[in-house]
């Protein structure tokens, strides 16, 4: 691998590691607040997660037959006769997959996560701040991590950012601060 693409490579990871903190810090201070509130319900049920590589067989079908298993999974939870949840790094990373393993188009990712997130019987924290940034990720050509970022600030009431990353030019509410 060209010294380039290692650095570019480098970079893209570092980045996604740091979306994936924010984003893990911010699960973390929502438990947190559940547990104080007293509606995080720590009881032991049938209370099931979905990692990515289930929801990535059933949009890709590139392994028949887990992609078969993965299916009938998806029927049930569509037809509501199952609930599970999908952590917000899970669904992070089915994007960046999609988009850079499988060489999907932002515009494609963004489709086929919209509909799989529009399911009433899959959970995901933030949800809908998960959805504008795909949109903004398809509309803007922008990184997935920068689209939640901004969506995160515009939700925030914020519009300066400290970054030296130009893409965010692109981003009409945020103002890209250099330090």
């Amino acid at each position: 691998m060209a010294a380039p693409n290692l650095f570019r490579l480098k970079m893209m990871l570092r980045h996604l590691e740091a979306a994936f903190r924010l984003m893990a810090r911010r699960t973390l201070m929502r438990l947190k607040l559940k547990l104080k509130r007293g509606s995080l319900n720590m009881s032991p049920s049938n209370h099931r997660f979905v990692d990515t590589n289930i929801l990535l067989r059933f949009l890709t079908n590139d392994l028949p037959e887990q992609a078969d298993k993965a299916s009938m999974l998806m029927q049930r939870i569509q037809s509501g006769r199952e609930t599970v949840e999908l952590s917000i790094l899970a669904a992070a990373e089915i994007v960046w997959t999609l988009e850079r393993f499988y060489k999907l188009s932002k515009s494609n990712v963004a489709s086929k996560m919209s509909s799989i997130l529009k399911l009433k019987s899959l959970k995901i924290s933030d949800k809908n701040i998960f959805l504008e940034a795909l949109s903004l990720y398809a509309e803007k050509n922008i990184s997935f991590t920068d689209a939640y970022i901004a969506i995160q600030m515009k939700r925030a009431g914020s519009s300066e950012l400290y970054t030296f990353d130009k893409e965010f030019d692109r981003v009409e509410h945020v103002q890209r601060v250099e330090p």
